[in-house]
């Protein structure tokens, strides 16, 4: 008697079925189109169901005979979550485990598989849609990439409008007789042509949402990122000149039509500074469709300037020009590049829109290189980087007086010392008139608005004026991902808005999803919001950006507290560079003896040690403290002492969690209201 085959095993979790051997994910029936890399990432979490998968063991079982980066395995495991239709909290099928890896928490039984014939109608066109990505990117991880026609024609019709009997058998076998034999391009002519003809098929589908009222073929606005421009000229020295002609370039290409143009933050653009990656795989990690790549070459008082706009999709070369002018026309000639982009990519070219022309008021060439090495070292975020950026932007000023951006830049640098425990009073007046020199210049100047919303908020409680001051500033320049960023974390958390911050925070990411302060940030909007599980995803991404980065380590410590995970708060603290290693250990020892509680008061302890020896504390953290402990009279004296030196962290006051249960208390509600968060 013959053996009988062996058996061959699916996977049901929800509504799907995951079949290893065709490489299908069927949903309700219907298929669920994924990359060959990411089938891998979810057949690898599906078979440790429960178990927490290291980032380490996904990428050689994914990757088993190529050498890639972590950002390969960010991007896979985000798209298998898009595909899945995960929670917002990331926790339906794909939990987060910080800094370690991944677990599969739903439910996952193992069944036989349906006899071939009853699931073949249904699996072949993702099989084919598999199998020609696979010819054509090899491992790329971008199945949403715009380049994939076949998948993006399907992904606009939805998975349940093609049902299996209208799939043109004959058609799909001389797709697979081609496999083997005919290039790249003819197979995707071939794979085109098949899933057309399933949405023909299907009632004409993609046809009639064309032609609906309102109805767009192509996206409304289209993402842009400038790439740092290379510096040519040979000297290490000019540095600071290319990388201020890339954000120059990002500023002025971000007002052109932001309502049409959103372009990528510097902080995300300069991540790809000396760079060996691809066109393709940096539109993939930034999302973006287009990019702009340069060098720049500066001899004596000569510029040369070259810079081509490419297509992400299919690296299409758009346009390519090259400039050679004197030194003092740079800012003539920075309208004059970005014009020809905006003109190549067409966003605003509408028969009744067009195009203002940049003429830039003239500038004095010393002053305006000052400008740039006080803000290339000003970017370093440090504070001997801000008080030298401040000498810089003098010098600027002093040379042209009406130079508004130089103005603007010594308000950012005045603001951001005022978050290095230096005093207030001795940088916050002097940000707050060099952003009223910057505005009384130039009021269309959206960074010179953020820098004054910034101070209302942090330093006048100003409310009102902070308000008006970050809408301007978002207005002139929606594609300003640090004025969405400042308005959501120093206006909107203050005032209660949970949603509207976290609106504007991932816009904020969008714009620059490289950042790991942005990142972060969104975070800990969504932990104010409830969200912790989505929160603590989101510090761990930031930590995938920044291996130590103390803001996202802090915000961890927090939602592993609020989770009732106190030795894993404790870690952070251990592993946050920021944090002094004399309360970390004093902490850890107490632990062991007293728990969490035991911990909270060896905290306070060593640092009313540190603070006798002369090292400045920001009161509002005893309070936080204090209150986590439950004493709230010590917690009210020091948020007393908090506001008499007008901590910046004040305006956190009727936010942060260890404050919630002095509401209503007579102290703390005229606190607040001398921080101007109640009427």
């Amino acid at each position: 008697m013959a053996m009988e085959p062996q058996a061959k095993h699916c996977y049901e979790f929800g509504p799907f079925r995951l079949d290893p051997n065709e490489r299908v994910l069927l949903r309700q029936g219907a298929m669920v189109s994924l990359s060959p890399k990411v089938f891998d990432i979810l057949m690898v979490l599906v078979r440790n169901g429960g178990h927490i998968v290291q980032k380490d063991q996904l990428m050689t079982e994914v990757w088993p005979d190529a050498f890639v980066e972590e950002a390969n395995l960010n991007v896979g495991v985000s798209s298998l979550r898009k595909a899945l239709g995960d929670t917002p909290d990331g926790h339906t099928y794909i939990e987060t485990i910080p800094r370690r890896g991944y677990r599969f928490v739903a439910p996952v039984a193992k069944i036989a598989d349906e006899p071939k014939e009853v699931m073949v109608q249904r699996r072949t066109m993702t099989r084919i849609v598999q199998e020609e990505e696979e010819i054509d990117t090899g491992d790329d991880l971008g199945e949403n990439s715009s380049s994939d026609t076949s998948t993006a024609m399907m992904a606009s019709v939805p998975n349940d409008s093609i049902p299996a009997p209208l799939i043109d058998h004959e058609a799909i076998q001389v797709v697979r007789q081609n496999i083997g034999s005919s290039r790249a391009q003819n197979l995707r002519k071939l794979i085109i042509g098949v899933a057309s003809a399933a949405v023909l098929a299907a009632g004409g589908y993609f046809s009639r949402d064309v032609g609906r009222k309102g109805a767009s073929p192509r996206p409304e606005r289209v993402m842009l990122a400038v790439l740092p421009f290379v510096n040519l000229s040979g000297d290490r020295d000019q540095e600071y000149f290319a990388d201020g002609l890339t954000e120059e370039m990002i500023s002025q290409l971000g007002s052109l039509n932001p309502s049409r143009l959103g372009v990528i933050a510097r902080t995300s653009a300069m991540t790809y500074k000396h760079t060996s990656k691809t066109v393709d795989q940096i539109g993939r990690e930034l999302g973006v469709d287009y990019i702009l790549e340069g060098s720049v070459r500066r001899s004596e008082n000569r510029l040369r300037i070259t810079a081509q706009l490419i297509q992400t999709s299919d690296q299409t070369h758009l346009w390519a020009e090259s400039y050679d002018r004197d030194f003092e026309d740079m800012l003539k000639l920075e309208g004059d590049v970005s014009q020809s982009i905006a003109k190549e990519i067409r966003v605003q070219l509408r028969p009744h829109e067009k195009l203002e022309n940049v003429n830039p008021s003239p500038v004095n060439n010393e002053a305006h290189e000052d400008f740039l090495k006080g803000r290339f070292i000003a970017h370093q975020r440090t504070m001997t980087g801000f008080y030298e950026s401040i000498e810089y932007y003098n010098q600027a000023v002093v040379k042209d007086p009406k130079y508004a951006p130089a103005y603007a830049g010594l308000a950012d640098s005045y603001t951001l010392l005022g978050l290095y425990n230096v005093r207030l009073e001795d940088v916050m007046p002097k940000a707050e008139s060099a952003a009223a020199k910057a505005l009384e210049l130039d009021s269309s100047l959206a960074e010179a608005h953020a820098s004054m919303a910034g101070v209302k908020a942090m330093y006048d409680w100003d409310w009102r004026g902070a308000e008006r001051e970050f809408k301007r500033a978002i207005d002139l320049n929606p594609s300003y991902a640090e004025a969405h960023h400042s308005y959501a974390i120093l206006y909107c958390v203050p005032r209660g808005r949970k949603q509207e911050t976290i609106e504007h925070m991932e816009l904020a990411v969008k714009l620059d999803p490289l950042s790991p302060i942005i990142v972060t940030d969104l975070g800990w909007a969504y932990f104010l919001a409830g969200q912790t599980n989505r929160a603590i995803a989101q510090y761990d991404k930031a930590l995938e950006l920044e291996n130590m980065f103390s803001t996202a380590l802090f915000r961890l410590e927090q939602a592993f507290v609020k989770k009732g995970m106190y030795k894993e708060a404790l870690t952070m603290n251990d592993e946050n560079p920021s944090f002094p290693k004399e309360v970390a250990a004093a902490m850890d020892l107490a632990y062991q003896r007293g728990g969490y509680r035991g911990a909270l008061k060896a905290k306070m302890d060593t640092m009313t040690k540190i603070e006798k020896r002369g090292v400045t504390i920001d009161p509002y953290f005893f309070a936080f403290a204090y209150a986590q402990l439950g004493d709230y009279d010590r917690a009210l004296d020091e948020l007393e002492k908090a506001c008499e030196r007008r901590s910046p962290n004040m305006i956190y006051l009727e936010t942060d969690p260890p404050f919630e249960s002095l509401h209503g208390d007579a102290r703390f509600e005229n606190l607040a209201r001398r921080v101007g968060l109640t009427k």
